[in-house]
């Protein structure tokens, strides 16, 4: 599932990187203009309510914004991830059509991370505080213990970020939630690496300061093509005990699951290197 990870997640990548070169620059711009009009206010202005307001006025317009390209942004990599023709009429549509729920599922993300780093924060604090060594190792650990939890949602959320623009026809975030964790569950490794791949590219990303630019295409076209390929690995786990019938290992479930997976992988045409110097679709 890994090397089917990285390999569709290139392509579904590459073959728009025109598209998310434009869309990435226009995201980046207003959150640039955005920046640049609240903060400067509220620096000349000073402590007191009125900075409060403005800076709040900003966080709330930079959410929508978030929301909004979110919504557009899987809107266009989940057509890209099902091998469909991507266009920007579906990052529109789906901007539209999609933002509601996606300013649902962000504003959960950010409670759960905000959670979770308030947890780390005040355990690592407390442990370096304290003079004794039990204490200092329990709250250390307590530490250890949030920064995995914070680990799993990151993998966790990876795939609820994508199931509203996968199964547009469901409108019960409740039902994505449900459906997100059973696909963790059976495959928590895959989801796992594939968050450890989304914060190896973030730090690519930061570093060379100008890719910030292609921060929400990349997540976005990671998570989707995710989606696609833990949802592809479900549906096979239900052919395979329909075929082994019940009462089997679980082992051999997942063995029978991975040689359907490499059956449709065969049928499909695969790409090479030399598709590197095909024109970019916008």
């Amino acid at each position: 599932m890994t090397r089917r990870l990285l390999y569709h997640f290139f392509w579904n990548f590459y073959d728009y990187l025109g598209t998310h070169l434009l869309l990435g620059t226009s995201f980046s711009i207003l959150v640039v203009m955005i920046l640049g009009t609240t903060v400067p206010v509220a620096q000349r202005i000073g402590p007191g309510l009125a900075q409060i307001a403005i800076l709040a006025v900003a966080c709330v317009m930079l959410f929508l914004l978030v929301a909004g390209s979110l919504a557009g942004f899987f809107a266009f990599t989940s057509a890209a991830a099902r091998d469909e023709a991507a266009r920007v009429v579906h990052f529109r549509e789906g901007a539209r059509a999609g933002f509601r729920l996606y300013s649902k599922v962000l504003g959960l993300f950010l409670l759960v991370a905000i959670i979770i780093a308030t947890n780390i924060a005040f355990y690592l604090r407390h442990a370096g505080a304290s003079e004794s060594p039990t204490l200092r190792l329990a709250f250390f650990t307590a530490a250890m213990v949030f920064l995995w939890v914070g680990l799993g949602a990151g993998a966790y959320f990876l795939s609820v970020f994508a199931a509203p623009a996968a199964s547009p026809d469901v409108t019960s975030l409740r039902r994505y939630l449900r459906s997100c964790f059973i696909l963790f569950a059976i495959a928590p490794m895959f989801h796992l690496i594939a968050a450890g791949l989304m914060l190896m590219i973030l730090v690519l990303l930061v570093l060379s300061v100008v890719g910030l630019v292609f921060l929400l295409p990349a997540f976005a076209t990671l998570s989707a093509t995710a989606h696609v390929i833990s949802t592809e690995y479900r549906n096979h786990l239900a052919q395979a005990r329909d075929e082994l019938g019940s009462g089997k290992p679980l082992g051999d479930y997942r063995r029978r699951a991975a040689e359907l997976a490499l059956e449709q992988e065969a049928r499909q045409p695969q790409r090479t290197l030399k598709e590197l110097l095909r024109p970019w679709d916008v």
